[in-house]
């Protein structure tokens, strides 16, 4: 489960420890994504620099 910090129209989900813990929540962040109102803002915090995780926003919508 995503803990997500939410702050006007900004949601911020911090990955470090369950990445470093081994864990992969990255299909928890797309269905995040997925069902987040039109202009919210995700802000997702990773250990390491990560690469995009969608080619074109487009895509998600």
């Amino acid at each position: 489960m995503l803990n997500v910090q939410l702050e006007g129209k900004r949601a911020i989900i911090d990955l470090r420890e369950r990445i470093l813990n081994g864990e992969h929540p990255r299909n928890e962040v797309f269905n995040y994504v997925k069902q987040a109102p039109l202009g919210m803002i995700i802000e997702v915090h990773v250990p390491h620099e990560a690469q995009p995780l969608a080619g074109d926003w487009r895509v998600l919508v």
